[in-house]
């Protein structure tokens, strides 16, 4: 394989964390094939999530519908093709990926036909972690160094951004910075921790940290939520940051000291930096499957229930003084 010129990869989910779970495969293939030029087409909605990514060429994106119009004029111009597929069958992307690649590496689609003339074909496992089942697209290239650690990459201007955000609340210089992240999304708020559980834990943090400074990150929809916190709160304590984009949410994650979240996609965006985290999971969604991998200072707590959980299962039944007992020894330093 070492006359492979170039790569098409194709991941077209619409949802943050797995559009993050399926970087460590990217960043597998592109150090593995330095010399190859590597392509990339995803959902339109995460072309944020992709951008600036090293020796990576984001193309644009493409759907399951405009698939069948694409390609026909670019007949096996890429060596190889990989469809990350393992969660929808995608099979006008898989043709598509016929048509403009050599060899087609996909999960298998509803017709044999198809199937029968990819390269390889990715069987759907989901009793494995998320990210691994990303990395088993790259089993036909025989690669040893499987590089399992989500990353991200924000600008320089992205992270003066986040300075200046920073610098306008004019936090004294021993300021102890805590993200937060107390929602999921709504289809699955049985994953959310219940806020007055986060308050109670600031009261604890502020204790042993009395310059503690809570950051709280979050999509628009959240707001009304946050503010809830908020007015627990002095207004020198606490800033609200939902609504701000996930480049930007990302860089200013890469400044805080600690960060304390529910299973959603800005926990794994910050899983992407060395910054100590506790991230906490339901038993529908358990931290096996969804957890930060390499990760030099994260702690997972899952639901006690584990994977016996139904969605009628609260994850109140994780204690506040447990949260604080795993969070304790990043509040020592």
């Amino acid at each position: 394989m070492d006359n492979i010129k170039r790569i098409l990869l194709i991941h077209i989910s619409g949802r943050v964390g797995d559009s993050l779970l399926a970087i460590p495969a990217i960043a597998t293939l592109r150090n593995n094939f330095p010399n190859t030029e590597v392509d990339l087409l995803v959902h339109r909605n995460r072309l944020d999530l992709f951008e600036n990514i090293p020796n990576v060429n984001l193309r644009g994106s493409i759907s399951e519908k405009r698939a069948w119009f694409k390609g026909w004029l670019a007949l096996k111009k890429y060596d190889y093709v990989i469809v990350f597929n393992y969660a929808n069958e995608l099979s006008n992307i898989v043709k598509f990926a016929l048509r403009v690649g050599k060899r087609v590496i996909a999960s298998p689609v509803f017709d044999k036909k198809i199937n029968s003339k990819l390269f390889a074909v990715i069987p759907r496992l989901n009793s494995q972690h998320h990210i691994k089942s990303y990395l088993k697209y790259l089993v036909p290239f025989k690669i040893k160094e499987l590089h399992t650690r989500i990353s991200f990459y924000p600008t320089q201007n992205e992270i003066n951004f986040a300075k200046s955000i920073l610098a306008k609340i004019k936090l004294p210089r021993n300021s102890f910075l805590v993200g937060y992240q107390v929602c999921s999304f709504p289809t699955r708020s049985f994953r959310d921790w219940p806020l007055c559980n986060f308050i109670a834990l600031s009261k604890k943090i502020i204790k042993v940290k009395p310059m503690a400074f809570f950051v709280l990150f979050g999509a628009i929809e959240d707001r009304q939520k946050v503010s809830s916190f908020v007015e627990h709160f002095s207004h020198d304590q606490c800033l609200d940051l939902t609504g701000l984009s996930l480049r930007n949410t990302a860089a200013v994650m890469s400044l805080i000291d600690l960060y304390i979240g529910v299973d959603t996609g800005p926990t794994h965006m910050m899983s992407a930096f060395d910054v100590p985290m506790v991230a906490m999971y339901h038993g529908k969604f358990p931290s096996k499957y969804y957890a930060p991998i390499g990760h030099p200072y994260c702690v997972t707590i899952d639901h006690p229930k584990k994977d016996k959980c139904t969605d009628k299962d609260s994850m109140a039944d994780i204690s506040v003084d447990h949260v604080f007992l795993k969070l304790n020894r990043f509040l020592q330093k």
